[in-house]
């Protein structure tokens, strides 16, 4: 009886153990220089200023990091909102160089710049602009190779394009992501 007891209590302890005690861990653990790790995301975002309105939309990304640089491209699509009659709509792809330090063993902190092109829809014409971001990233390990990652940060237009009579309405605008990070290979 005192084995069956032990070894109920030996197996508990292995499940309560958090999985990075068990050994190392190839997401959270720090790359070596030459290993190269490759991702998809796919989330949901947020956009405050690109439009007449708050929208809420979607991106999908690719994610290349090796060691604490990372480089990660997304494409954005914003739900479309009625302007002066006028069904208008965002999208707009956004290129960005991260540089992420860890936190403990699962968790990473960053920033990112980059560049990228917004194009804005309106029934009657198109309107594309250059867009700057600068994005604060948070990444947190949820089991070896899937990520949940959280960005927020600033959209910058220096050109005010307009489509049909809707313009974005600010220079700046806010932009915030949670999505989830699969690692390819």
């Amino acid at each position: 009886m005192k084995r069956t007891w032990a070894t109920l209590v030996a197996t508990l302890l292995a499940f309560a153990r958090p999985a990075h005690a068990a050994g190392p861990d190839p997401v959270a653990a720090p790359l070596p220089s030459r290993d190269i790790r490759w991702s998809v995301a796919l989330g949901g975002a947020a956009d405050a200023g690109g439009l007449p309105h708050p929208a809420a939309g979607v991106v999908l990304g690719f994610d290349v990091r090796r060691g604490a640089l990372g480089f990660h491209l997304a494409a954005s699509g914003f739900v479309p909102q009625v302007e002066h009659g006028q069904h208008v709509g965002l999208f707009d792809l956004v290129g960005t160089v991260c540089a992420l330090a860890p936190i403990g063993s699962r968790f990473d902190v960053g920033a990112c710049g980059g560049l990228g092109a917004g194009l804005l829809r309106a029934a009657d014409s198109v309107a594309a602009r250059p867009e700057g971001v600068a994005i604060t990233r948070f990444d947190v390990v949820l089991v070896p190779g899937l990520l949940l990652s959280l960005e927020a940060g600033t959209v910058i237009g220096p050109l005010r394009t307009s489509a049909g009579e809707a313009s974005r309405s600010a220079l700046f605008s806010f932009r915030g992501s949670l999505g989830v990070l699969v690692r390819l290979w």
